[in-house]
């Protein structure tokens, strides 16, 4: 592997065989992120033996968030060039399902996929709507009356699929399975889902989704910023909880492999395709509180708004955009993380590296061929 790369250039390569690099100063970890654990991409046994032997020979693991995600774009990708560009890549299967009517997968799967999504994706969309409703944030969800309703295997599954819009894809391929495999909600994740349900519910309500119970004098709190601990609280219970969990895993980990140091203040990782920055998953008055960037996918990416003004711009009727889109037609831009010790203190910046065909490529702080503007009909 390293014979690939210029002598030169070696002295600043190293690869992390132990699935993880560390700064000299201990204060930046970086990894992949498919140790992450509820990721639905994670691999069982990452980095020392994410294996399995099948009829003599190893495999490696494939996670079924892969699985799933291989499935549904193997199937599709050759009619639809660019269905793996969009930043989130679940933003694929509504594509499909507004084109073809239909998707196909696994109720187990497709049940997956949609717990991810409503537990777990990003809200940096969502959270500026949220902002915009009359200043509330959500009310406080009464967990213990809402699981008296989710007693059953079959009434979860209602919940969940119910918690979806009206007309998603996920909805109705889930709507029309006979046969649910066993499911389990945890109090993050219902917290989780009972949020979305009320962003959805609050951006339309004609949108076939329920409030969950709450407490009715929550509603009061006007004006209280959505990233404040109480937001916090509901909107990104079970993602909080996945990205606490894990780095005092990592830190655990560390301190009993002898590291020098092992309280990190900045966590890197990019492993999906959805760029987020200073994410604070830990209460500001907590002692130690890593914060998080992800830079995203080494690919062409980008939002089905950005993905609607660039089809839009080449002329392409909407009803052919997933077909005729090609992923050279998309920004050439390639996110990164920075690191740099600034007075003693870590100074973390994403740069795009910005490099079309035949061009000479470069650094910036902004990916600078983006569409401009997003025509009113593309927003979401």
């Amino acid at each position: 592997m390293m014979e690939a790369i210029p002598k030169e250039g070696r002295e600043n390569v190293y690869i992390a065989v132990e699935g993880y690099w560390k700064s000299n100063d201990g204060l930046v970890y970086a990894e992949h992120g498919q140790q992450i654990g509820a990721d639905v991409n994670k691999f069982d046994g990452w980095p020392t033996n994410p294996f399995l032997m099948h009829v003599g020979t190893r495999h490696l693991v494939q996670p079924w968030g892969e699985q799933f995600v291989q499935k549904f774009f193997n199937e599709y990708e050759e009619k639809y060039p660019t269905i793996d560009n969009l930043s989130e890549e679940i933003s694929g299967i509504r594509y499909v399902q507004a084109v073809e009517g239909k998707l196909r997968g696994t109720t187990n799967a497709l049940g997956k996929a949609a717990l991810f999504i409503l537990t777990q994706t990003s809200w940096a969309q969502t959270g500026g709507i949220l902002e915009d409703i009359n200043g509330k944030t959500p009310p406080e969800w009464e967990i213990k009356t809402l699981k008296i309703s989710l007693d059953t295997n079959d009434q979860r599954w209602e919940f969940l699929i119910k918690s979806l819009p009206k007309g998603h894809g996920l909805r109705i391929a889930l709507e029309a399975s006979n046969s649910y495999p066993p499911l389990e909600l945890n109090d993050d994740e219902l917290k989780s889902i009972c949020s979305r349900r009320w962003t959805f519910h609050k951006l339309n309500s004609d949108s076939g989704i329920e409030l969950c119970p709450y407490n009715k004098e929550s509603l009061s709190r006007i004006g209280q910023s959505l990233y404040d601990s109480t937001a916090s609280l509901f909107l990104f219970s079970a993602k909080d909880a996945r990205y606490r969990k894990h780095l005092k895993k990592v830190s655990s980990d560390l301190f009993y492999k002898n590291e020098k140091t092992y309280k990190f203040s900045h966590f890197v990782y990019g492993h999906t395709h959805m760029v987020e920055v200073n994410y604070k998953p830990f209460k500001s008055d907590e002692k130690w509180k890593p914060i998080i960037f992800n830079d995203g996918a080494w690919q062409r990416t980008v939002t089905p708004e950005q993905f609607c003004a660039i089809y839009k711009e080449k002329g392409i009727p909407k009803k052919e955009a997933l077909s005729k889109m090609q992923p050279e037609y998309l920004p050439p831009c390639y996110p990164y993380v920075v690191a740099n010790k600034v007075n003693g203190n870590i100074e973390m910046k994403l740069l795009y590296w910005v490099q079309d065909i035949n061009e000479q490529g470069e650094s910036n702080t902004q990916c600078t061929k983006l569409p401009i503007n997003i025509p009113r009909d593309c927003e979401l």
